[in-house]
């Protein structure tokens, strides 16, 4: 929030969403890793950043806004960990001269952007990803991120979570993946297409026509353009990178001469919606020159409480300390589980390889992670409250009496927490939240630009201020008693933060202001807190009644809308199609 603006709680409480990630594409699926080096990827935090890198970020655009977008993820980049960061951004639409400007406001002082008008509306996402790695070729950035304008529309396929995730680590990786590794059969090939939003949402293209491949099917195409699958996959198989929200590393891009590039550019500027198209979405793991297949990342999530003093030896809310054994019930529900399409699929690992390692591998490692998203940490100085913590599941940190402070961790979790993509305070009072409300916040308010969600009540005006609270509000905060006196104030009874720079910044200055105020509430601190974010878009408030009706996974109504024309005669895999929803991913033609 800039200084001197007022905050208004009660216009900022958010309604409870209803869009969002779908069962089996939240949180529980993984984003994908891959290395040119046998031995393996680095995941850690800032790795590729800590070498100063550069960084590109390619923008397919058409017909969705892009400042939030880009504000967001520019929120989430460590940017003091590297050099440069450039905008490209290719659009097909119309774009109006407010919504330019608005983009280039975005990224100010920030990134540089280039926008280029008037591309022909041929090829999708993909072509204009070939386009820029021919036109840059030479030049490309250590990093390329390649995104799609519906990073933040398409929430019932949960990008932005795993997108921002990856942002804010940056790792050291040859090529990132906002979905799972899939294996894909090289004799894939595609009769006709209908288009995700179109066959369920009923929003389709102007011109929904499609051109069939030349050569086809799908390894043909592969072995025309001289590309050889990567070793250690199946035979006749290769992996794929779904979605159109990738990363590449120069080397990677590099892989392949610019030439294949060049051929793949003039096939797909031959119509909008082509078969080519789709052998273009599958063949980037292996244009990377991968030297073993792509393996899942999974996003993780620390849950943290505290007691300490004479609170600590009270008793605690059952159903909290019990949050553990209930998250490992939760995290085995059929809704989280593997979708059909990645795995025991016609696309992967069908019954005649079941027995291969890489299938087996994409199994255990989706349900490990699952198992391994959440972790549970319970500050105390209490050995005695520890111990009955421990026995409950969580991962107990025993602090001296000095530095145990409900309220301080709270505005500023500890350093057990700092290598966490997400992290969520849950008070231990009988106005704690759900982890399934939990989880809910992170893949919907969480997702859509903010960096903290304050799950709050409200706890009375500045009228009812102490005379040492008064002194405090009057010395720090930019709104005087006068007509605000009756202003309600907030208290916060969980707080969930993103990794980011803003995430870190509010958490600095709240807790700053506790730790010299430690005679003041939590209401007035809080107030001066969000009084003095620098970025008002980077705190949500979410009430905390309806915070407690929230739930997760959210299950859709299973009505799709479908397009009035007649549908295909013969099925095709839709991008981002529905998990639970089969269709023949690899319709098997004669070469």
């Amino acid at each position: 929030m800039a200084r001197g603006d007022s905050p208004r709680p009660s216009s900022r409480v958010e309604a409870v969403e209803v869009h969002g990630p779908l069962p089996g594409w939240g949180l529980e699926m993984p984003y994908s890793l891959g290395c040119q080096e046998d031995s393996g990827c680095s995941n850690d935090v800032s790795s590729l950043a800590g070498s100063q890198p550069a960084v590109d970020i390619v923008l397919a655009a058409r017909d969705q806004p892009l400042s939030k977008l880009l504000t967001t993820l520019l929120d989430a980049l460590p940017l003091p960990m590297i050099r440069t960061v450039t905008v490209w951004v290719y659009h097909k639409g119309r774009p109006r001269s407010r919504e330019l400007a608005e983009m280039a406001a975005s990224v100010a002082g920030r990134a540089q952007i280039r926008i280029a008008l008037g591309l022909p509306n041929v090829g999708r996402a993909e072509h204009t990803c070939v386009h820029h790695v021919v036109q840059n070729y030479g030049r490309l950035a250590d990093l390329t991120i390649f995104l799609k304008d519906t990073a933040l529309a398409h929430a019932h396929l949960g990008i932005a979570t795993r997108l921002l995730a990856f942002a804010a680590r940056l790792p050291a990786v040859d090529a990132w993946c906002a979905r799972p590794p899939v294996a894909i059969n090289l004799s894939f090939a595609l009769d006709n297409y209908t288009s995700e939003s179109c066959w369920r949402y009923g929003r389709c293209y102007q011109n929904e026509s499609w051109k069939i491949a030349s050569p086809r099917p799908f390894g043909a195409w592969l072995s025309h353009h001289g590309v050889r699958p990567i070793r250690n996959m199946p035979a006749g198989q290769v992996q794929a990178c779904w979605g159109g929200f990738f990363a590449a590393s120069r080397r990677a891009l590099t892989a392949a001469p610019q030439a294949t590039y060049a051929a793949m550019e003039a096939e797909l500027s031959q119509a909008d919606s082509l078969e080519e198209g789709h052998y273009m979405e599958r063949s980037w793991p292996t244009l990377f020159g991968l030297k073993r297949p792509m393996r899942p990342q999974f996003v993780r999530v620390g849950i943290y409480t505290a007691a300490c003093g004479a609170a600590a030896t009270s008793n605690h809310t059952p159903a909290l300390l019990q949050l553990p054994r209930a998250a490992a019930s939760f995290t085995s529900s059929s809704l989280l589980k593997i979708p059909p399409e990645y795995v025991n699929d016609d696309s992967e690992c069908d019954r005649a390889q079941a027995s291969h390692a890489v299938c087996a591998s994409a199994v255990r490692d989706w349900r490990a992670g699952v198992a391994s998203m959440l972790r549970f940490i319970f500050y105390t100085d209490r050995p005695q409250t520890l111990a009955q913590a421990e026995r409950h599941g969580w991962t107990g940190v025993l602090l001296p009496g000095s530095a145990c402070n409900v309220r301080d961790l709270k505005a500023s979790p500890g350093n057990e927490l700092s290598g966490f993509d997400y992290t969520a305070y849950l008070a231990l009072a009988a106005d704690s939240i759900s982890l399934g409300a939990t989880l809910h916040i992170v893949t919907h308010h969480l997702a859509s630009g903010p960096s903290v969600a304050l799950v709050t009540r409200r706890r009375g005006g500045l009228d009812s201020a102490r005379s040492a609270e008064r002194a405090f509000h009057t010395s720090h905060s930019t709104v005087g008693f006068g007509a605000a006196t009756n202003r309600t104030l907030l208290q916060a009874s969980a707080v969930i933060r993103r990794a980011s720079a803003a995430a870190s910044s509010f958490s600095r200055t709240w807790r700053e202001l506790a730790v010299a105020n430690p005679h003041v509430r939590e209401q007035f601190t809080l107030d001066v807190a969000l009084q003095q974010a620098e970025e008002a878009r980077a705190v949500t408030i979410v009430d905390l009644h309806a915070a407690k009706q929230l739930a997760y996974p959210v299950v859709p109504a299973p009505a799709v809308v479908r397009p009035t024309a007649a549908a295909p005669s013969t099925a095709s895999k839709a991008k981002g199609e529905h998990p639970l929803r089969k269709k023949s991913a690899n319709k098997k033609v004669k070469p």
